[in-house]
């Protein structure tokens, strides 16, 4: 069953623009604090600290992999992370 939305309730392309600025600008967000946080975790570890060197290449790896448009890619993220390193995360819903 299709719900109608009448014309009036209906977003403008200036407002459907706004939402999706204001979305991209919270996922970039989310993206620098994550990054930020791991950096943090990485250079804080007692036994095997990461310097900047091995934490630029860090950023640089994770950036590519935030930005690859494959399709499949959280199913190879979940056989390297879970199946091979035995890693404890939730698997990816498919679809």
């Amino acid at each position: 069953m299709k719900a109608h939305i009448p014309a009036k309730a209906a977003l403008s392309k200036q407002s459907k623009q706004a939402v999706k600025e204001y979305v991209d600008s919270y996922e970039k967000d989310c993206m620098r604090r994550f990054i930020k946080m791991s950096c943090a975790a990485l250079h804080d570890d007692e036994i095997d600290p990461f310097g900047p060197k091995k934490l630029a290449r860090y950023i640089k790896k994770i950036t590519q992999l935030a930005e690859t448009q494959d399709e499949i890619l959280w199913w190879h993220l979940d056989q390297l992370l879970i199946d091979k390193l035995g890693l404890p995360f939730e698997r990816e819903k498919e679809g």
